[in-house]
């Protein structure tokens, strides 16, 4: 690959919004599929518990309600080991798909491609949660039992794009090592990758205990360590802009190294001092800190330009961290 490669050699090809959507649709099949599979099998064992409560009492012979209870336990085991399999059959089913995804461009297209249908599905995700048809009384029922249904389907899918496009990018980082285009690109998708990672940036209801495991840490540490040294190294190579240190101080921010996103801020505001949003988040920094007196001079500027930033910096005034 030649020094002429681009950014805009990235865009996907024209059949890209189709292949999207069709691999949305078939993404859903697989993902309503095995919901179906846990919510009839759910009701089954359910119906199955309220018979024996119901009846247990009226069965006299031991030699029945025995049969009942051992029914029940079978069919409980046969849950268990039939969730098992079907999860092994799951994640082939979606790594089919996304390979067969990546057939429909070419390797120069294929990441910006994966990257847009990873964020494609999430809004997909949030929308397909909503159960507005139930009325208030079942809604927030009905909105988390789609979650539980769905949530880690939607999840290794998305999971699958990004980690194939990041995969992608490194290949062309190979041929074109000093190509600044694609090591932007590539933090990109590693900042989406880390992203995927943080309950914040997710549209579940409650916090599942998988984002606190320790894999899914290790994953978000990496993707974002990673994410910050391909910009830095973007920055080496056209240097620094307003918007290059704001993402590095965001991936700071995620990571809770509060003294790195403050030396990138502060050189944020020496490029652009009248930088708000940047002025805010600073002077919150500074509070932090405990280092007062950084936090008001930033007060005393926002409060005659922006009054409203500045009101809301002086609300985290007593946020020192003992």
């Amino acid at each position: 690959m030649d020094k002429s490669f681009s950014l805009t050699d990235l865009k996907p090809a024209e059949t890209a919004l189709p292949t999207q959507e069709l691999l949305h649709k078939r993404f859903l099949s697989i993902a309503r599929l095995h919901a179906l599979f846990h919510t009839a099998f759910l009701s089954f064992l359910f119906l199955q518990l309220l018979s024996l409560l119901v009846f247990l009492s009226h069965w006299s012979r031991s030699t029945i309600s025995g049969m009942a209870i051992a029914f029940f336990f079978l069919s409980l085991f046969s849950y268990v080991v039939l969730t098992f399999f079907l999860k092994t059959q799951k994640e082939e089913q979606l790594l089919s798909l996304q390979k067969e995804f990546a057939k429909h461009y070419l390797p120069a297209h294929y990441a910006e491609a994966s990257l847009s249908t990873a964020a494609f599905l999430a809004e997909q995700e949030a929308i397909s949660y909503t159960c507005s048809f139930l009325g208030k009384t079942f809604k927030h029922i009905g909105e988390k039992a789609k979650n539980w249904l769905f949530w880690k389907t939607f999840f290794r899918m998305k999971e699958l794009l990004l980690q194939s496009g990041v995969e992608n990018l490194v290949t062309l980082i190979k041929q074109s090592p000093t190509e600044s285009s694609l090591h932007r690109a590539l933090a990109d998708a590693y900042t989406q990758l880390s992203f995927l990672y943080l309950p914040e940036f997710s549209p579940l209801l409650w916090t599942p205990s998988f984002y606190r495991s320790e894999e899914i840490i290790k994953r978000f540490s990496y993707a974002s360590k990673r994410a910050i040294e391909e910009l830095h190294i973007v920055q080496s190579q056209v240097g620094s802009s307003p918007e290059l240190l704001a993402k590095i101080a965001e991936l700071y921010r995620l990571q809770g190294k509060n003294k790195e996103e403050i030396t990138q801020y502060e050189a944020l505001l020496e490029l652009a001092p009248e930088h708000a949003p940047a002025q805010l988040r600073l002077g919150i920094l500074y509070f932090l800190q405990g280092e007062q007196a950084k936090g008001l001079a930033l007060y005393a500027h926002l409060h005659v330009n922006y009054p409203k930033e500045a009101e809301a910096l002086i609300e985290h005034y007593d946020s020192l961290i003992f």
